[in-house]
């Protein structure tokens, strides 16, 4: 429903010490290619780039891959608390390795869009979480395009109802309306719904008390490393008692 998705543009400034996750989804030649991220506290969701094809490119056209790689590597310096970027490796296994190399292979993970009950979960959460407000975003002019060219089509998946589950797609395949950035919202809402599930953030109101913490003592067979003592009361940095 495209009302609810706009009852839930509420713009805002994420701090760079959130912890954020981000969702990739798209090609390199006709398709658009898009980076959504998501504030995992707040379950707020904004558009980091979508680079489309423009309508009188040549026939060899691709996309700006400098231009995209710099977006994904920005948002990493800007949120250095990123949980995890989940990436539709299709057309994108390049792009992929790199950011594998430079972030690690357990923060930048591939989530294949084709695998039909994933997908279908993935989206019933995203489309949930609209019309309950939970999710907010930056009404981004081409993210809001993109939601309103995508249509549901059942892919043959049932529920635990024995209700039938669909995936997002374009109104056709060669299709000028694109819907890449509302797939890449769906795994952005999918990667904050896994870190949530982990405990990858606190969502507690009060910080618990500091429970002061003693330092190893010596025991039978037992000798604590230097390193563990540093800091610790009666103990100086240079091996003294003080």
């Amino acid at each position: 429903d495209y009302a609810q998705v706009e009852a839930c543009i509420k713009p805002k400034v994420v701090a760079s010490d959130a912890v954020v996750v981000l969702g990739i989804d798209g090609a390199l030649y006709d398709d658009s290619l898009a980076i959504m991220a998501c504030e995992v506290k707040t379950g707020y969701l904004w558009t980091v780039d979508v680079v489309e094809k423009p309508l009188d490119a040549d026939d060899d056209y691709m996309h700006d891959k400098d231009r995209v790689d710099g977006a994904v590597r920005d948002v990493f310096d800007r949120y250095p608390r990123v949980w995890r970027a989940y990436v539709d490796p299709h057309w994108l296994d390049s792009l992929l390795v790199g950011w594998q190399n430079s972030y690690g292979d357990k923060r930048v993970l591939p989530w294949l869009t084709n695998r039909k009950t994933p997908i279908a979960h993935a989206i019933r959460e995203f489309e949930e979480a609209i019309g309950s407000k939970e999710l907010t975003h930056d009404g981004n002019p081409v993210f809001m395009e993109h939601m309103s060219n995508a249509k549901r089509r059942p892919n043959g998946v049932l529920d635990d109802k024995q209700r039938e589950m669909h995936t997002l797609t374009k109104d056709g395949v060669r299709s000028p309306r694109k819907m890449d950035a509302a797939m890449a919202g769906v795994l952005a809402w999918k990667a904050r719904n896994d870190c949530i599930s982990v405990g990858g953030v606190s969502f507690a109101t009060e910080q618990p008390p500091d429970v002061p913490v003693e330092p190893p003592k010596f025991g039978m067979n037992f000798a604590p490393p230097a390193s563990s003592l540093v800091g610790a009361p009666g103990y100086s940095p240079n091996g003294n008692m003080s």
